[in-house]
């Protein structure tokens, strides 16, 4: 680990990605930063238990943009080891303190497990949260199983019948593939769901 350090930088023509894996802070960072127009840089962070440096600290993840002249600071591993398990909180206070004093041109992005990020459109949020709603929701064919958690006015519409077609929509997101369900038709073709 003290000859080599492995840093990927993937170059595309949405952005450029440094990925320092799990480097920790190097005094050679402004090099990639000086080589490469670098969008979004992505490290380890965590807490480091005692005898142990693996991770980056808050403070390292905050100066390691900077070396690298990013845009975009993206901390991964911090939510996955639990002997490593470190608060995002750390980093989006000390990088709001520091920010007008050490002139920072770039901003954290807090990521969660499953989540996403895309570049460029994405490039001013701060932190990922799930979607909370469904596309469809309320619209004029809205699929709620239980149309009766609409209102408790809404009669109900007779027995249940059983399911004859179900519509499904297929996407590839990366490496991998979404279903959705679009919705249920019965065998009396009433839309169920």
């Amino acid at each position: 680990m003290v000859r080599v350090a492995f840093n990927y930088v993937y170059d595309s023509t949405s952005g450029t990605i440094n990925h320092g894996a799990d480097s920790h802070f190097a005094n050679y960072f402004p090099r990639p930063g000086k080589d490469f127009d670098i969008d979004v840089a992505i490290n380890n962070y965590g807490d480091n238990p005692l005898g142990i440096q693996d991770k980056m600290t808050s403070i390292d993840l905050l100066r390691m943009p900077q070396n690298l002249r990013a845009k975009v600071s993206i901390p991964v591993h911090h939510d996955i080891w639990t002997n490593y398990k470190a608060s995002t909180d750390a980093i989006l206070r000390l990088w709001k303190m520091r920010k007008e004093s050490l002139q920072c041109d770039f901003h954290p992005f807090i990521w969660e497990v499953g989540g996403k990020y895309t570049y460029p459109r994405d490039k001013d949020r701060i932190e990922y949260h799930h979607p909370r709603c469904f596309d469809d929701d309320f619209g004029p064919d809205s699929h709620i199983q239980f149309r009766a958690l609409l209102s408790e006015t809404l009669p109900l519409v007779g027995p249940i019948q059983p399911i004859k077609e179900i519509e499904v929509t297929c996407r590839v997101y990366g490496d991998k593939l979404v279903l959705k369900t679009k919705r249920l038709i019965s065998a009396d073709r009433t839309i169920c769901g």
